[in-house]
Order: structure tokens, then C-alpha cells, then sequence
């Protein structure tokens, strides 16, 4: 049954980094942007009933899938700071570009 949840989080894992790697940032993604966070806050739980309710020892039994879920999550952080930092990139073009309009406008 372990093994069963432990999968299942990296295979939320999993879903979550090719929603976010298929995010462009150029059409809205509101929708996959959602479906995102619903499986961020899914995987949030299903983490804290393995992590919270079971032992070390327990977990240490399934050092490997462990070890597995722990890369996957490394490289989910790694995808979502890329794609914050592309967004902060965005922000801050579209903030110049409306700057621009503005100081265009008012001439």
C-alpha cells in the first residue's frame, strides 16, 4: 500500500512538470494553469499522510521508490522556478511595453 501511495506521488509529480513544461506563456493557461494547482494541492496532502503517518522505518522499507520520489520532486522545483522566472520575465516586458504605450499616449 506504501508503495502504491508513493508511486502515485511521483506520478502526480510527473503530470505537474508536463503541465508546467507545456505552459506558453505567449496564450493563456489559465486552465492547465488550474488543473496545475489542484494537483499541487492533491499532492501536497497524499504527501503529508505518507510523511506525517508513517515511521522512518516504514519508509526506509521503500528506500528506493523513496529515493525515486525525491528526484522527481528536485526536478519539479527546478521546472517551476524556470517557468516563475520566464512569468517574472513576461511581467516585467509587458510592464515596459505599457510604460511605453503610456508615454506615447500622453505626447
Amino acid at each position: 500500500m506504501l508503495n502504491q501511495k508513493i508511486e502515485r506521488l511521483i506520478e502526480l509529480s510527473n503530470q505537474i512538470k508536463a503541465i508546467f513544461n507545456s505552459v506558453d506563456l505567449a496564450f493563456d493557461n489559465s486552465t492547465n494553469l488550474e488543473l496545475a494547482a489542484q494537483l499541487l494541492e492533491q499532492r501536497d496532502r497524499e504527501i503529508r499522510e505518507i510523511f506525517v503517518l508513517k515511521n522512518q522505518q516504514q519508509l526506509a522499507n521503500h528506500q528506493i521508490l523513496v529515493n525515486n520520489f525525491l528526484q522527481c520532486d528536485k526536478e519539479l522545483q527546478q521546472v517551476s522556478s524556470a517557468l516563475k522566472s520566464q512569468m517574472s520575465k513576461k511581467i516585467v516586458q509587458q510592464k515596459r511595453k505599457t510604460k511605453a504605450t503610456q508615454a506615447y499616449i500622453k505626447k
